[in-house]
């Protein structure tokens, strides 16, 4: 629908500077992280995907990762341009950026130019929006999708028909694709296009009967192609995920305000943060209760779900899972404010000049904030161990990362961007220690393994001045080279590996990546010795 407001229908033309310049800031922020650090643990594996075809990395996400494949595909079509750094990330700012337009779109329909400029500022700068806009992962994706699943949804609740209801289906099939998460997401907006009223009383109880089938058959299609999704993340342990407390809560909903990771906050302030959160989407649906039904289903049940599901069954709560939340916090913002600072009769101009001036001052704090995440180093330091590396290691030496994360990382920083194919290049006897894929190579047998690309042929990568090996079962190499260089995060323990160290070795730390110099004496194996004399490492 048009709006009277809209800044082209009377060329509203200092909305449409604010606009851009907003934007501006926005994409200013964001790159001010850009390229500053290497890649970190998690990004590393989007970008050693990006090196495969589009059919290899469907493979490989479901071979190493708990995603579905969606997210990586995309960015292996835009690797197709690049492998660096910043290349590949200048894809989430795409996405982030794209997310902010929206923003912007959606409000200034339903709520005019002030609101839609107030959200896109808050939206331009919120820490969890910045945070992952800059990040190599599929958070500023799964955001954008979010926004767009809302405009299809309410364009079924407008049209209730299935025909109607396509575009939704096909953007949910999308949601569920690009995030394990999705699952809850998916559920989430289904309940929203539940057929509106049919818990309330004295509805016209015939119109909600007629729209159920629509709902079940949209329901049903998105629910099968979850399904692959859904099993791969079942079957996976994945360390990081938290039991349910308070806390986690409170870092989860501060998180969309001021990020997460690199700045460390009390609790105190995450804690008085959430709470504020809280009130203004309280008041938001009591002064805004166009956006009652919004909040409820885009904020509100996400995590309610996630936290039943952690009460019940397992821990499945992760604050970055709820990033998507973040957009609709800022059209919330974006409303709410509008409405207060409207001129309306009764309302005392010193009063909107209070909300004005707090407004002002949450986005100017906001946005130094974020900056600031932005500049400060945290991640996972593999361009600089890679870099050590490179000064200190002498011909005869050989580079040892028994875990493929690691190894990925390493090899990137030393060798190059497209450094190899991570499916070929694996442990042949033991890939990572799994207790399924051992089973699951077996069932599957040489052929289809073949087919599939998943038949390792080296555990070697050439191309640095000396080799990299990956996997943990004994590496002959290591009894016949000068110096084993071992790298490796804090949990890596030596001793597994069965090298002739029996003391501490020398040890180099870049943050969360370790490297180790262990140098054998004349005659002294490298891969017999037995586990017992390592006990002290």
């Amino acid at each position: 629908m048009n709006n009277p407001d809209s800044p082209h229908s009377r060329r509203n033309w200092p909305a449409v500077i604010a606009f851009i310049a907003l934007l501006a800031a926005g994409l200013g922020v964001r790159w001010a992280g850009i390229g500053q650090e290497g890649l970190w643990l998690d990004e590393i594996y989007a970008a050693t995907y990006a090196n495969l075809s589009l059919l290899q990395t469907a493979v490989a996400s479901m071979r190493f990762d708990v995603h579905p494949p969606l997210y990586y595909m995309q960015l292996t079509a835009w690797s197709s341009l690049g492998h660096g750094d910043v290349w590949l990330l200048l894809n989430s700012v795409l996405w982030s950026m794209a997310t902010l337009v929206l923003v912007f779109l959606t409000t200034l329909r339903r709520f005019g130019v002030l609101a839609g400029l107030i959200a896109l500022a808050f939206c331009a700068v919120l820490g969890s929006e910045v945070y992952f806009g800059s990040e190599l992962r599929m958070y500023s994706l799964f955001g954008l999708l979010m926004m767009v699943s809302w405009m299809a949804a309410d364009r079924l609740r407008a049209d209730y028909r299935f025909k109607a209801g396509l575009p939704l289906v096909l953007v949910l099939i999308l949601v569920g694709a690009v995030h394990s998460f999705g699952m809850i997401a998916v559920a989430a907006v289904l309940l929203y296009v539940f057929p509106a009223g049919a818990f309330r009383a004295g509805e016209d109880r015939s119109r909600v009967k007629a729209q159920l089938p629509t709902w079940i058959a949209i329901a049903c299609v998105v629910g099968i192609t979850l399904l692959p999704w859904v099993v791969n993340a079942t079957m996976r342990k994945v360390g990081h995920l938290e039991p349910l407390t308070l806390s986690g809560v409170a870092y989860t909903i501060s998180g969309w305000v001021l990020g997460y990771r690199a700045l460390s906050i009390p609790q105190w302030w995450q804690t008085g943060l959430t709470l504020a959160v809280a009130l203004c989407l309280a008041a938001t649906i009591v002064w805004v209760p166009q956006l009652r039904r919004t909040i409820t289903c885009y904020i509100v049940v996400p995590m309610a779900l996630a936290g039943a599901v952690s009460a019940v069954w397992k821990p499945i709560w992760l604050a970055r899972s709820f990033s998507f939340c973040a957009p609709f916090l800022a059209v919330a913002l974006g409303a709410l404010l509008a409405r207060l600072l409207s001129v309306r009769p009764g309302a005392p101009l010193g009063v909107r000049s209070v909300y004005a001036s707090l407004a002002a001052a949450a986005l100017i704090a906001t946005g130094w904030f974020s900056f600031h995440e932005q500049i400060t180093p945290w991640r996972t330091q593999y361009r600089e161990a890679a870099a050590y590396l490179r000064e200190h290691v002498q011909a005869g030496d050989i580079v040892y990362m028994p875990e493929y994360t690691t190894f990925w990382a390493m090899s990137r920083y030393l060798v190059g961007p497209e450094w190899g194919d991570p499916l070929a290049v694996q442990d042949p006897v033991n890939q990572d220690r799994s207790e399924i894929w051992p089973k699951i190579y077996q069932k599957l047998g040489p052929q289809k393994l073949e087919l599939l690309h998943l038949k390792p042929q080296t555990r070697r990568v050439d191309g640095f001045k000396v080799p990299l090996f990956i996997g943990w079962s004994p590496l002959p190499e290591a009894s016949t080279a000068q110096s084993v260089w071992v790298v490796g995060g804090p949990e890596l323990q030596l001793a597994e590996l069965e090298l002739c160290r029996r003391d501490v070795p020398p040890t180099v730390q870049f943050v969360r990546v370790l490297t180790y110099r262990i140098t054998c004496k004349p005659g002294e194996s490298a891969v017999l010795t037995p586990r017992a004399h390592l006990t002290s490492w």
